[in-house]
């Protein structure tokens, strides 16, 4: 719309002007006055006049003393000069006070008011243009400013941004609001000085529910800036009540303001003299989106330090020794118990460890630099003693990336290991009393058992056989003792299964027509006691199987395990043997299966027999993909 102000003291030329101008342009809105006085009343008063158009009179209505007026007013409009008839003498003075046109009404009624429509469309036009350039100039002072004042409080940015919003859009009041999605509240941030000034509701709650506002609640609801020009005639959004409580409302511009793709808060501005525009929406969205920016930045800041806190707070209470090092070995981070380790006092921030002299900081120098030469990016169970205190520590060294600047460093961790050293020392000395015990025991055994054999020279009939019997019993029972005692004791090795079966044929002296070995190229990571499992097979094959004509050993493969196959053609075993055999269970003084059953169990091998009663056994080993190897 463009309101044109025009000063005659001729009648006729007003009323053609109320005629022709609406009807040649409906955007174009009269304003009449026939005087100075008028015509600073009607700027004043309205402020809703765009350009000014003056009929001058030589005798009764002087244009450029009209204009001269003004200025000295501070009335800086568009102005248009129009003459009845052509004026050299007022064209060259206008030019000369740069007023915008002159024009003479010398010609057609209606070509001069088709002129005098197009002039006052090039008048506003460009006006609003300068205009729109001045306000994106100080938008973008304002929007520098407010980054600028990143490092203050954000009270003071939120103040200036608000005030700024309310300046930049003409207006009179602001407010800002953020809103809480999950319980659906809106919680006043700020309402503008001249807001608290005017509202004389006191005491109003700054949360509010969304569900129950009016029309400020808007922007929220529907996603989308709200603008209303009229607020008394407006019908279409609700009117109960408004963030500025009872303070009289008659324009209101109201945005809502996203981050990240989230809806966050609303803000808006109201009371302008003229109506809100798309103009003043983008500048209410630009600094609040700024403003927001910030916001959220401040509050991530927040969250990172409070994480930063709480983690150097469960650092500094971890029950070990931790250390972040540059990779200069500056110390970044050290917490109570490593700085009593190394002396370093102040937890943070502090020279390099090569500045301390006492043994634990010079190991771990030593670790690190091995790091350093070797590239390796972990290095741990380094023992070091702590010669003031007496403490074992075990230390580990760990290359990492992202330290402070450097972008790389190195993490040191003490674990206090006295304790554990003392308790392994405890079991060492007990296991080695149990091993010479054991050995001292089962060579007297021995000795004992050969004495006896050696009496029974003597002795005859079936008291013989009965001892006999008996000291093969105590012997089998001393071997278990010898064969059981290292089992699980020692790190599995890899082991030809075809050597190991052949080894324990020889030791049980089997005949070699009997075994069938078909396990060419297999080899297993098993207890070094793993061919004491076929020892024991065999002895039950021989001694139970009561006709085994035939063993076979082999393998196959199922879903990666390997399944290493024991088979004779025996009696086989009954259902109800079968499953204590499995199971390794110790009955009437044999110890044979129990052993092999934890033999295999020490490399977490497995057991089954699939044999049928009547038709010999057959046993399978499950070994896992990772311990077998075939060439």
């Amino acid at each position: 719309m463009y309101s044109v102000l025009i000063v005659s003291i001729d009648k006729k030329f007003l009323e053609s002007a109320r005629t022709f101008l609406p009807n040649l342009n409906p955007n174009i809105k009269i304003v009449c006055t026939y005087d100075q006085d008028g015509a600073l009343k009607a700027v004043t008063d309205s402020q809703d006049i765009d350009v000014i158009v003056c009929d001058h009179d030589h005798e009764k209505l002087d244009s450029l003393a009209l204009f001269e007026f003004l200025s000295r007013n501070r009335v800086e409009l568009p102005y248009i000069i129009v003459s009845k008839e052509v004026d050299g003498e007022i064209a060259i003075r206008a030019f000369e006070e740069r007023i915008d046109y002159y024009m003479s009404r010398d010609k057609n009624k209606l070509n001069v008011f088709m002129e005098l429509a197009q002039k006052i469309t090039f008048c506003v036009e460009r006006k609003q243009q300068e205009y729109e350039n001045e306000l994106n100039q100080e938008r973008m002072k304002a929007l520098i400013r407010l980054a600028k004042l990143n490092g203050r409080s954000f009270e003071d940015i939120l103040d200036y941004a608000l005030s700024e919003s309310v300046r930049l859009t003409e207006s009179q009041i602001g407010y800002v609001a953020t809103y809480d999605s999950k319980n659906r509240k809106l919680n006043m941030l700020s309402w503008s000085n001249s807001c608290m000034e005017s509202c004389k509701v006191k005491n109003v709650p700054m949360v509010y529910d969304l569900d129950t506002t009016g029309l400020w609640g808007e922007p929220i609801r529907r996603g989308e800036t709200v603008i209303v020009n009229d607020y008394i005639a407006e019908k279409i959004y609700p009117k109960r009540g408004t963030p500025m409580g009872h303070l009289p409302l008659n324009k209101l511009l109201m945005i809502p303001i996203y981050h990240d793709g989230a809806l966050v808060a609303t803000a808006g501005v109201a009371n302008k003299k003229r109506d809100y525009t798309w103009t003043d929406e983008k500048q209410l969205t630009l600094l609040m989106d700024g403003l927001f920016s910030i916001y959220a930045e401040m509050i991530l800041k927040g969250k990172t330090l409070a994480t930063e806190n709480k983690l150097r707070n469960i650092i500094d209470s971890a029950p070990i020794g931790m250390l972040v090092l540059n990779s200069k070995l500056d110390i970044i981070l050290c917490n109570s118990i490593s700085s009593k380790l190394i002396g370093c006092g102040d937890a943070s921030n502090q020279p390099g460890i090569r500045f301390f002299q006492n043994n634990i900081s010079k190991e771990i120098q030593a670790v690190v630099n091995s790091v350093i030469i070797d590239g390796n990016t972990h290095v741990s169970l380094v023992p070091v003693r702590n010669q003031a205190t007496g403490k074992d520590y075990m230390i580990s060294v760990s290359s990492v990336k992202d330290i402070g600047a450097d972008q790389s460093g190195y993490v040191v961790t003490f674990d206090d290991v006295s304790e554990l050293n003392k308790t392994n020392s405890i079991m060492r000395e007990a296991v080695e009393h149990i091993n010479t015990l054991d050995k001292f025991v089962t060579e007297d055994i021995l000795r004992s058992l050969k004495g006896i054999k050696e009496a029974m020279v003597s002795v005859g009939g079936t008291a013989e056989l009965e001892i006999n019997c008996q000291l093969n019993n105590i012997n089998e029972a001393v071997g278990f003792v010898r064969d059981y005692h290292n089992v699980g004791m020692i790190d599995p090795i890899w082991q030809d299964v075809s050597v190991e079966v052949e080894r324990a044929m020889d030791i049980f002296n089997v005949p070699k027509d009997l075994v069938k070995i078909r396990t060419d190229g297999l080899r297993v990571l098993a207890d070094p006691a793993f061919y004491n499992v076929f020892y024991h097979l065999f002895s039950n094959s021989i001694m139970h199987g009561e006709h085994v004509s035939e063993i076979i050993v082999k393998y196959r493969i199922d879903r990666g395990n390997l399944i290493l196959i024991y088979r004779d053609n025996g009696i086989g075993l009954s259902v109800d043997t079968k499953d204590n055999i499995v199971k390794g269970k110790i009955e009437n003084g044999k110890f044979g299966m129990f052993l092999v059953g934890s033999i295999l169990a020490a490399t977490k091998f497995t057991l089954g027999e699939v044999g049928f009663s009547g038709k010999g056994v057959v046993f399978e080993i499950t070994i896992p993909p990772e311990n077998y190897s075939i060439n």
